[in-house]
């Protein structure tokens, strides 16, 4: 994101944030880095709920969060920021150095995580682990397609990156029995190996490593798809055996190429389903924001009282000159107080009568 590109980028965000103001809900901003090659950060997806608006920049490098900060700081509810993605550590020479005089360096963190706290002064920073809800959302989703028990069940995964790991340690504990198969064959044995080690003395069920896609892939008739490569795999490998009755469940980026997920779609029985985990990241954004925060939403609405149209506010929304604060500005209990003409918070309570 260049200088120029700034004022308009902020000018996205405060649209989006006065949607949510204007819905009563909190303004949720998501932050991603990559340390690939990158044109600059971007607004990447959005999610709209009743009690959140999600809004996530992609690919945002420490740099470009710093003239962001102010503004964000200033609209977010809270920031939920990707820790697990790590950069390189290095500093940054501010300016030429004077004569007689040290470099000033300044830090610039291996992770977007560590420069959210250095930098944000009161948004409510979130940290989440993408792969950790990835593979708990494709647990459940296996849970689903089994009938709730995957105690006994056989799983082949596909990849055995950050998710794939996860995943297969997940289900092992789970007593499911998993073939792992990943490109890196020593790396594959190795993690394999420490999910045995992990797993309890008294689970009987175990992983195991395939050095071979097309018997790892033979060896189950449930198959998940782990890679962090688009179209890793092909028709001729899953062809390898009958798979008229299997279930796969794609959690990578889109592991299979064009013409074999044309193909699998004409076989009757098969069932192939890319995971969505949505409903997760809703349920653990709504986890972390607090008790107090949750019984009380971000609210404003306008209600007649003693014959007058007044401005009701609850849930921490900011209020103006004349507002009421109530308990539920959609369905008000409770006055609780009022903002007088200095926008001063006035605490007053009474019970509401309309």
């Amino acid at each position: 994101m260049t200088d120029t590109q700034l004022p308009t980028f902020k000018n996205h965000l405060i649209d989006l944030a006065e949607l949510a103001k204007s819905r009563g809900i909190f303004f949720i901003v998501s932050l991603s880095s990559s340390f690939e090659p990158s044109n600059g950060c971007y607004l990447g997806g959005m999610r709209l709920t009743d009690i959140f608006l999600l809004v996530s920049i992609v690919n945002i490098s420490q740099q470009e969060l710093e003239p962001l900060v102010p503004l964000l700081d200033s609209i977010s509810t809270a920031i939920l920021v990707d820790v697990e993605k790590k950069h390189p550590f290095h500093n940054l020479e501010m300016g030429p150095p004077q004569i007689d005089s040290k470099k000033v360096m300044r830090p610039i963190y291996s992770n977007i995580f560590a420069a959210s706290i250095e930098l944000f002064k009161y948004a409510f920073i979130i940290p989440w682990s993408p792969s950790r809800i990835t593979s708990e959302s494709a647990v459940k989703c296996l849970r689903q397609h089994v009938g709730g028990n995957l105690s006994g069940k056989h799983v082949t995964v596909i990849g055995l990156g950050s998710i794939g790991f996860k995943l297969a340690l997940s289900l092992v504990e789970e007593g499911c029995n998993v073939s792992c198969f990943s490109r890196n064959i020593e790396k594959t044995s190795r993690l394999v190996h420490s999910i045995n080690d992990i797993k309890s003395v008294y689970t009987i069920s175990s992983a195991v490593h395939y050095s071979n896609i097309f018997t790892a892939i033979a060896s189950s008739s449930i198959l998940v798809l782990a890679t962090s490569s688009k179209g890793f795999l092909d028709i001729n490998q899953l062809m390898f055996r009958d798979i008229s009755s299997a279930f796969i469940l794609d959690v990578g980026k889109e592991s299979l190429n064009s013409y074999t997920r044309n193909h699998i779609s004409d076989i009757d029985g098969l069932k192939y389903q890319r995971l969505d985990i949505g409903q997760e990241l809703i349920e653990f954004i709504n986890g972390r924001l607090s008790g107090i925060l949750l019984t009380s939403s971000p609210r404003t609405k306008q209600h007649q009282i003693n014959g007058s149209i007044r401005n009701l506010v609850s849930g921490g929304f900011s209020g103006q000159s004349g507002d009421l604060v109530v308990d539920d500005a959609f369905c008000p209990t409770f006055i609780l107080g009022y903002f007088d003409a200095d926008s001063k918070y006035i605490c007053a309570p009474e019970i509401y009568t309309p």
